[in-house]
């Protein structure tokens, strides 16, 4: 018979390749950055109900239950708190971390800006290891 925790370990792995553990993983960590957020501006559950211009029910579902929220939904939400959303496609065999670096934009980015200067004003990277 084998070890009871390798078979736990292999369910746990099985389970992180399905798209409802990505898809929970990306509301998770949507919902705890937005916590983050509220946090250091001290605005609480019905503050970001005043702002986002809904219901105190509504705003405990995002917090608790997110679901599939939609884009719309979610730049709302960030531009409630006063950041913007970023997406980023990672590939699976690699390791992403977000760093926020707060740095002062001089100009800001448009399609026409040449690569480095766009480099230049991002206020945020990416690293992958």
């Amino acid at each position: 018979m084998s070890d009871p925790f390798k078979k736990l370990a292999r369910a746990f792995e099985k389970a992180r390749d399905s798209h409802t553990y990505r898809v929970e993983a990306v509301s998770l960590e949507f919902t705890e950055s937005l916590l983050d957020r509220m946090k250091e501006q001290g605005v609480n559950r019905t503050e970001l109900a005043r702002r986002l211009g809904t219901s105190l029910a509504y705003v405990s579902k995002v917090l608790n239950q997110p679901g599939n929220l939609t884009v719309d939904s979610l730049v709302k939400i960030s531009d409630a708190v006063g950041c913007d959303l970023r997406a980023h496609l990672l590939p699976r065999e690699c390791e992403g971390m977000w760093i926020n670096v707060q740095k002062k934009r001089t100009t800001k980015p448009d399609a026409k800006s040449d690569p480095e200067t766009l480099a230049a004003d991002s206020n945020e990277f990416a690293l992958a290891a």
